[in-house]
């Protein structure tokens, strides 16, 4: 349904956040390429503010969208 369509966009970013994370974590990145994963890790976060904002507009509740990319 509607949600769906929704939730895949955010899916997709937790995902890329993540794999980020385990990244930055693995100790072998310079601190110049941690920036750039923490630049790129921030406009995730944005994105994801964006969606959220945007299914608010369109009267769905981004706790719902969270619970069903649970």
């Amino acid at each position: 349904g509607n949600i769906d369509a929704m939730a895949e966009p955010i899916v997709d970013l937790l995902t890329q956040m993540s794999q980020l994370a385990a990244q930055a974590n693995s100790g072998t990145l310079s601190s110049s390429n941690l920036q750039l994963l923490d630049q790129t890790y921030q406009q995730l976060l944005s994105q994801i503010d964006t969606n959220a904002k945007i299914s608010e507009v369109e009267d769905k509740s981004f706790d719902e969208i969270y619970k069903y990319a649970k």
